[in-house]
């Protein structure tokens, strides 16, 4: 049996008008670690789905995930009440942060494990829940598997990484046609005991991911919502409480992609021609990071700069800023500035760049891009 991943949720849902409410949710391990998938093609981890409560799917830590959410929490009346006999559906969607914060669509990462039944459990409050590893109550299936566009879709459940346009699925909702044409129902029903003992905090399990790793890169977060909706009848059939699991970012800081750049030439920096000599390094990842700057002279004098670089940004800077920089470290008898040079760049993350070359006095200018793969 597949490791039950969880989420503590705690919901309350409205009598009348079917509008969905919203409440946090809560994670008994604190804020979740990186998530080791999502990668550069070329590293490992792969594409092998990933499970939100297992250790081993996740960067250095040794606690599992744990989410809470209290059902009370969604009750926007005071007289608004769950009781025994209610039944609760649930669904769940996949939202990607690229730097927009959570959207929902096709942004490369996918159910891949076709559920039929969701586990949970429930409990009178935090500490229990939390103090727990397991469920022993369900939601009933059977669940429609929907893509993006809200078309119906298929799960893959394999590891390999080409992932078919029909297999990206993206959110799955009770299917109550089907489960009635089976003669039986969706959702979990409130029992006397939940009633009874006032157990308003659950823990649900949330089903395998999986990526694509041509269309996402390290650094971009995942999210799951959840939505907990009451099975009335009639014209209000769904009155839904949803929440957000936050379930990591995407790549361990180990093995994210770095690079090394080399600026072949630059003409000396105190010189009348050719007088305005500038740069760029490029961040092309989603996440901070910082670039080091060594710079080679001829007559054998060396200058070394970090420069933190932010997510998707650009550091740009002319040669003699960067000269003239008070973390600039020179070694050697020469003085930094008075001779041609090259450049080699070392960065944390993928990177490109650029370097302009202008003569203020008759216009001219030309300029290059660094060659790759310094190590």
């Amino acid at each position: 049996m597949k490791k039950l991943t969880t989420v503590l949720l705690t919901l309350t849902f409205v009598f009348g008008v079917a509008a969905m409410s919203s409440a946090a949710c809560f994670n008994c391990a604190g804020e979740a670690a990186n998530i080791a998938r999502g990668c550069d093609s070329s590293q490992e981890p792969g594409c092998e789905p990933f499970d939100f409560e297992t250790v081993s799917d996740y960067c250095d830590t040794k606690t599992p995930n744990r989410a809470l959410f209290k059902i009370c929490d969604c009750i926007p009346e005071i007289f608004d009440t769950i009781e025994a006999g209610d039944t609760i559906d649930i669904s769940m969607e996949i939202l990607v942060d690229s730097g927009n914060g959570e959207e929902s669509g096709d942004n490369g990462v996918y159910w891949a494990e076709e559920v039929d039944s969701i586990a949970l459990g429930t409990y009178n409050n935090q500490t229990e829940a939390c103090k727990d590893s397991g469920y022993g109550e369900w939601f009933d299936g059977p669940f429609k598997f929907l893509l993006a566009d809200g078309e119906e879709g298929g799960v893959d459940e394999s590891n390999v990484c080409d992932i078919a346009d029909d297999d990206r699925v993206v959110k799955f909702v009770p299917d109550r046609a089907l489960a009635a044409e089976q003669g039986g129902t969706t959702g979990y029903m409130i029992t006397d005991n939940d009633d009874y003992d006032d157990r308003a905090t659950w823990a649900i399990d949330i089903p395998e991911m999986r990526v694509d790793n041509s269309m996402i890169v390290g650094g971009e977060k995942v999210w799951v919502k959840i939505c907990l909706s009451r099975y009335t009848g009639g014209i209000c059939e769904e009155l839904p409480c949803c929440c957000l699991i936050y379930i990591g970012e995407l790549c361990c800081e180990s093995i994210r992609q770095s690079s090394g750049l080399v600026y072949p030439y630059f003409p000396k920096a105190n010189q009348e021609t050719w007088n305005l000599i500038g740069m760029t390094i490029t961040n092309l990842e989603m996440v901070d990071g910082s670039a080091t700057i060594t710079m080679y002279e001829t007559d054998g004098t060396v200058g070394t700069l970090t420069v933190p670089v932010a997510a998707n940004s650009i550091y740009l800077n002319t040669l003699a800023s960067i000269i003239a920089d008070p973390g600039m470290v020179v070694s050697g008898t020469g003085v930094l500035g008075d001779a041609i040079s090259y450049m080699v760049v070392t960065t944390d993350f993928d990177a490109s760049g650029f370097v302009m070359i202008a003569d203020t006095i008759d216009g001219a200018s030309m300029g290059y891009l660094p060659t790759y793969g310094y190590k």
